[in-house]
C-alpha cells in the first residue's frame, strides 16, 4: 500500500560472509564463497610484510601502501586453503617502521609472517645487515615475536630475469624505434 515505508536500499555491502536472505546485486565486490552459518575449517593466516627503505617524500611511502593493497588483492583469489595479510613498512624514515608493521600483523592474528625487502640491489647493505638487525631487534624487544615463525625473502632485486622482463618492457614502452 502507500502509506506503507520501504526501507532504504543498502548502497553496496562488502562482508566475508553471503548471507543468503539479501540479494547477491548487493555486494559490490561480489558475492563472498562462505555462507553465513557454514562450517568452514580455520583458515590459517599469513602476513606478508612489504619493506622499503622509506623517505620524507610522502608519495614515495604511500606507493608501497598501494603495492601492499593491490599484491593483497591479487594473491588473496588464489590462496583458498590461507588467509593472506599484506602490511607495509619502513626502515626508516617513516611510519609504519618494521617493528610497527610485525606487531600489526600479530595483532591480526596471523601464524607466520614472510618479510620482503622491497630492494633492487640483491647484496646492499640494508637488505644484508640493516633490516636482519631491526627485525632481531624487534624479535628481542616483542615477547610475542620470539619464537614466531618469520622469515625473510631474497629482494625483488634478487630475480635477476624478472627485472630484465621488466627493464625491457619499460624501454619498449618508451622506445620509438622499438614501437614503430
Amino acid at each position: 500500500s502507500p502509506s506503507e515505508k520501504k526501507e532504504p536500499k543498502p548502497a553496496s555491502i562488502k562482508q566475508e560472509f553471503f548471507d543468503p536472505l539479501l540479494s547477491p546485486h548487493e555486494y559490490s565486490a561480489g558475492t563472498p564463497r562462505t555462507v553465513i552459518g557454514s562450517k568452514q575449517p580455520n583458515k590459517k593466516r599469513l602476513g606478508i610484510l612489504l619493506i622499503d627503505h622509506g623517505s620524507r617524500n610522502q608519495p614515495s611511502n604511500d606507493r608501497l601502501h598501494q603495492l601492499a593493497r593491490q599484491y593483497q588483492a591479487t594473491i588473496q583469489q588464489s590462496e583458498d586453503n590461507c588467509e593472506i595479510l599484506v602490511q607495509a613498512a619502513h626502515m626508516e624514515l617513516a611510519s609504519p617502521s618494521i617493528p610497527e608493521g610485525l606487531t600489526h600483523l600479530l595483532e591480526a592474528g596471523v601464524h607466520e609472517i614472510v618479510c620482503h625487502p622491497f630492494f633492487l640491489s640483491a647484496k646492499g647493505r640494508h637488505v644484508s645487515e640493516d633490516i636482519p638487525q631491526i627485525i632481531a631487534g624487534a624479535q628481542q624487544n616483542n615477547p610475542n615475536l620470539q619464537g614466531f615463525p618469520l622469515t625473510v625473502t631474497a629482494p625483488v632485486g634478487s630475480q635477476t630475469d624478472l627485472m630484465i622482463s621488466a627493464i625491457q618492457s619499460l624501454v619498449k614502452g618508451s622506445s620509438k624505434l622499438l614501437t614503430e
